[in-house]
């Protein structure tokens, strides 16, 4: 396999984040492969700009993919955004 036959996806900005996705006969996403096409979970899709997260998952590119613990996954990594670049407290932040 080779990447001519799969979709980059779109809206990551890290190169080493980059991914591929293989899409079945109907256009779902069948699997996720990382930038040397490993396969991975699909929820690894969350990483892009392009994903809206929802109650029990998020969308990317109008296909919605179950992520039961999706809230709490993004409260914990903004978080870690505040931490790394403003402090630890809002108080910090403002």
């Amino acid at each position: 396999m080779n990447t001519e036959d799969l979709e980059r996806v779109s809206g990551i900005s890290r190169h080493h984040e980059q991914m591929w996705i293989k899409r079945n006969d109907q256009g779902k996403i069948e699997q996720l492969y990382d930038r040397e096409l490993q396969p991975i979970d699909k929820k690894m899709l969350y990483r892009s700009f392009e994903s809206q997260t929802e109650d029990r998952g998020f969308s990317y590119k109008g296909e919605f993919i179950e992520f039961e613990e999706i809230r709490e996954y993004a409260r914990k990594r903004s978080q870690g955004y505040q931490r790394r670049n403003y402090g630890h407290s809002i108080e910090e932040l403002l």
